[in-house]
């Protein structure tokens, strides 16, 4: 998957924030991703959408359709590579804010699942229990973690960086104040309120 063009991300410090922009049919949207820790034993929720042109304000809502869809998914995924390299022992959920959006987180994970299982190990939550991501299964919820075995040390030059998935990011010390900010608090607190109540798979 990684082998898809992807945007140029730049980051806080932290790892924890991410912006890039998406260039095609509208024009120049600007977007960001988020992971938020959720839970104290290193469960992170990653939040993604646009920020409105307008108001600057962050909108998981909106549908862009800017004709860029598989390099915005790219460059999101990037962002997940990214960041598991920075926390390597770390579990990300990540949800959708309507049904309609998690349907499409599913039909993304499943276009690509091979080669995300490659470096991870993906769950969806179905019937209130974790089960390993299965391709035709409908779910509400999802989890990933980077697997034990995968190597993403000793990285040096651009050639390694991109070889290895991880993407060249630009360091943006502005986007600091925002690794401290919870984005969609009520989103937050629900993926808190699952992790409690059911926990992490075994891996």
């Amino acid at each position: 998957m990684m082998k898809l063009p992807k945007y140029q991300l730049t980051s806080d410090e932290k790892l924890l924030s991410y912006e890039f922009i998406s260039e095609d049919i509208k024009g120049r949207i600007l977007k960001r991703i988020q992971f938020t820790l959720i839970n104290q034993s290193g469960i992170f929720n990653l939040a993604f959408g646009d920020i409105n042109n307008v108001t600057g304000e962050f909108d998981d809502l909106t549908i862009s359709n800017n004709g860029d869809s598989e390099k915005v998914l790219s460059t999101v995924v990037s962002a997940i590579y990214a960041f598991s390299y920075k926390n390597p022992n770390a579990w990300v959920f990540a949800s959708g804010s309507t049904p309609s959006r998690t349907r499409l987180y599913q039909i993304n994970i499943s276009k690509f699942l091979k080669e995300i299982k490659e470096d991870f190990d993906i769950y969806g939550m179905e019937q209130e229990d974790w089960v390993e991501f299965e391709i035709g299964k409908n779910y509400t919820s999802f989890l990933a973690k980077k697997k034990l075995n995968t190597n993403f040390k000793n990285m040096k030059t651009i050639a390694e960086l991109n070889k290895n998935k991880i993407p060249i990011i630009i360091i943006d010390k502005r986007l600091n104040k925002l690794s401290e900010t919870v984005l969609f608090p009520a989103k937050v607190e629900n993926a808190i309120n699952i992790i409690k109540k059911y926990g992490v798979p075994k891996v």
